[in-house]
């Protein structure tokens, strides 16, 4: 017996439709959906902790692939109305969130996805930070094989040749 959910049996699963449903409900009237809200209005707050949200993302991208949806992770901050900025309360503005992007969007440092939003033209302050850390990771992805091939190579190891991995 698995131990996890697996991706089959959720996309069949009558729950993982209705929150994908409601989900996609708040991202065509606001743009965006906050997973804390999308579980209050279904009253799921007992499987809060259960819930794979990257099925459920899949599943909306999969479902938008005619309209080339794809979803930004966020964080809590995104959904305030005011945050912390330096050592002070700010309000939450779309003029804030063009300035320091980087403090919405959830990865690294700690910060949990609390939602998603859709990659728009609207949104390209959020996708140009998304692209940029993709990048910075592979970077560091390629850099950190070349050191492992170049210390098996030491050894005696032959290993294949990186120009051919594309």
């Amino acid at each position: 017996m698995s131990l996890y959910l697996r991706r089959s049996v959720a996309e069949k699963s009558k729950i993982y439709q209705d929150i994908k449903l409601k989900a996609m409900e708040y991202l065509n009237s606001t743009g965006s959906f906050r997973k804390a809200k999308v579980i209050t209005d279904l009253r799921l707050e007992v499987f809060e902790d259960s819930i794979r949200w990257d099925y459920v993302r899949d599943m909306i991208q999969a479902e938008s692939a005619e309209d080339d949806v794809d979803l930004i992770p966020m964080a809590e901050a995104y959904f305030k109305t005011r945050i912390v900025v330096g050592k002070q309360m700010e309000k939450n503005t779309p003029e804030l969130r063009l300035r320091i992007p980087e403090r919405f969007i959830a990865a690294g440092h700690g910060k949990k996805t609390a939602g998603y939003v859709r990659a728009i033209a609207g949104n390209g302050h959020f996708i140009e930070v998304v692209a940029r850390n993709k990048y910075a990771q592979a970077r560091g992805t390629r850099a950190s094989a070349e050191r492992f091939d170049a210390k098996a190579r030491a050894v005696g190891i032959t290993m294949p040749n990186l120009a051919r991995v594309k």
